[in-house]
């Protein structure tokens, strides 16, 4: 079993705590368990166990949209209103990843959302994350650009939405990501269905409306980032590990 406690997830053969995780905010913790099914490829399932009346009381299991043969991420977090609900994201292929929405309902365990996919971007899966630093997780959603050349590399770029109590979706970021290298650039500032990139080996070459606009270069030196700002106010946001920050550096340049 894989088990949520405390904001960790804890696998077989450690000490599990249940601290500090409330999904309903009646100041009773809960722990939430997920288990694998009958055989690698059948779907993993999910259950809450939890005190009522001085009692542990166990919700239904419920099915995971995939394998936890997959399993990939556990995350507490909010939707848009505040709600309090769990991500349980799962591999479903080498290409593609599934997650399920969980939240508390009458202090039964409940599917908020399930299978909610996103597709991988050159072999790179795309995880829910907290894009914005607004404490609420965002989904992705992969859509591909425009193309500048027939025979170049299809590029793509990721929407960013999170979901509220009533199922209703907020768009809040769109990101174009260079997984290879760790960046990646705000589309804030842009019309998207205007944008083009070809990815180079050294470097990104961006396109608006068939134009080249300006190109993000690799530099190698001892310098963690160097930004260069652009007449359209872009953002280019290096999420580099701290021991490849001392070695690479990333310009744009026109």
């Amino acid at each position: 079993d894989y088990v949520l406690a405390n904001t960790t997830v804890t696998k077989p053969g450690d000490e599990p705590a249940a601290d500090d995780m409330d999904l309903d905010d009646d100041g009773i913790s809960e722990m939430f368990l997920l288990s694998p099914g009958a055989s690698e490829k059948s779907r993993g399932t999910a259950r809450l166990y939890s005190f009522y009346d001085g009692e542990l009381q166990r919700s239904p299991e419920i099915l995971l949209s995939a394998s936890m043969t997959g399993f990939k991420m556990l995350v507490p977090g909010k939707l848009q209103d505040g709600k309090n609900v769990l991500y349980v994201t799962c591999a479903s292929t080498d290409q593609s990843l599934v997650t399920d929405i969980f939240a508390m309902e009458n202090k039964q365990l409940t599917t908020f959302a399930s299978a909610v996919f996103s597709d991988a971007i050159h072999n790179f899966y795309v995880y829910p994350q907290d894009i914005d630093a607004d404490g609420v997780l965002e989904l992705p959603r992969i859509l591909p650009l425009d193309k500048v050349t027939m025979d170049q590399q299809q590029e793509y770029m990721v929407q960013w939405y999170v979901l509220s109590s009533n199922n209703e979706t907020t768009l809040k970021r769109s990101t174009y990501h260079n997984f290879l290298d760790n960046w990646y650039l705000d589309l804030e500032d842009f019309d998207v269905e205007r944008l083009s990139v070809i990815q180079r080996e050294t470097d990104c070459v961006f396109y608006y409306d068939g134009e080249k606009l300006f190109y993000v270069v690799q530099i190698f030196a001892p310098l963690a980032f160097i930004p260069f700002f652009t007449k359209k106010k872009i953002r280019l946001m290096l999420v580099l590990p701290v021991l490849l920050n001392l070695f690479t550096s990333y310009q744009y340049q026109y």
